[in-house]
């Protein structure tokens, strides 16, 4: 079964062999999942938008269309994969899919440990500075 998912001929494939039932459905929850946790995002952006600071907004809103593009492209991959439509539902799709919305997450966390603190502290440092100046 597992040897399957380790040829090669299996994920290049242009005329891919359907899912089960048990991995479509698995990949719809996921999917499903992801664009829960966007309307999550959104909701909690709108109702509380005026009490985060710029960063922090930025991080939010770059998370939140992660979670959406992901699971869009994610929706109509296996849209096409139940259809069975050949080329469209190739297995290489996915592993493109994968690699594209992994180096995105990487760049949000690179965004979130490394810019974000920086960010915050030159607007905590113009604040200081900005207190002694005459108005």
């Amino acid at each position: 079964m597992v040897s399957r998912y380790l040829d090669w001929h299996y994920w290049i494939s242009s005329n891919p062999t359907a899912l089960s039932s048990k991995v479509t459905m698995i990949i719809l929850v996921f999917f499903a999942l992801l664009v829960l946790a966007e309307i999550i995002l959104r909701i909690y952006l709108s109702k509380f938008s005026s009490k985060i600071d710029k960063p922090m907004r930025k991080l939010f809103f770059k998370c939140e269309s992660f979670l959406l593009w992901s699971s869009i492209t994610g929706f109509f991959w296996l849209l096409f994969a139940y259809e069975g439509i050949p080329v469209l539902s190739a297995k290489y799709f996915m592993i493109i899919w994968f690699i594209i919305f992994a180096v995105w997450a990487f760049n949000i966390s690179v965004y979130a440990t490394k810019k974000m603190p920086l960010w915050r502290k030159a607007i905590k440092d113009k604040s200081n500075f900005d207190k002694y100046l005459v108005r």
